[in-house]
């Protein structure tokens, strides 16, 4: 989780790296390019339901419309 938009946009944080993660592993790609969506606080909790990724992630997109 981060409270500082800011800060997690300027320096590494494991939130955005998780993300591109998933991203580059689900692609099979070595290169992977994110945004935070909002300034509030984010991330998730050590309890990650369905509620929090949609939260996190707004972007409704599978694998089949990234090719």
């Amino acid at each position: 989780m981060f409270e500082d938009a800011f800060h997690v946009r300027v320096h590494k944080h494991p939130y955005l790296q998780f993300i591109q993660r998933v991203q580059m592993d689900a692609t099979d790609t070595q290169i992977s390019c994110i945004s935070l969506f909002h300034d509030g606080p984010g991330g998730f909790p050590k309890l990650v339901t369905m509620r929090h990724i949609v939260t996190n992630y707004i972007y409704p997109i599978n694998s089949e419309q990234l090719f």
